[in-house]
């Protein structure tokens, strides 16, 4: 703690508050709005029971999607 009172390089100094901030947010999780947390844990149980959809199937109806709209 000492060295840390004693620091005058403005550098470390900089870098330090960085990781400070970084570890003061908290976790994602947290901020989430409750209807954010129900749709994912929604999702996650639907995962879980077998009614999800393959990724790379997902990524196809997305991109038809996306190439429609424009």
């Amino acid at each position: 703690m000492d060295w840390l009172k004693g620091l005058d390089d403005e550098d470390i100094l900089s870098e330090l508050e960085k990781i400070a901030r970084s570890h003061g947010e908290g976790d994602w999780w947290e901020k989430a709005s409750r209807a954010e947390k129900e749709s994912i844990l929604k999702g996650h149980q639907e995962y879980l029971d077998g009614k999800g959809i393959p990724h790379e199937e997902a990524k196809k109806m997305v991109s038809s999607k996306l190439i429609m709209g424009l």
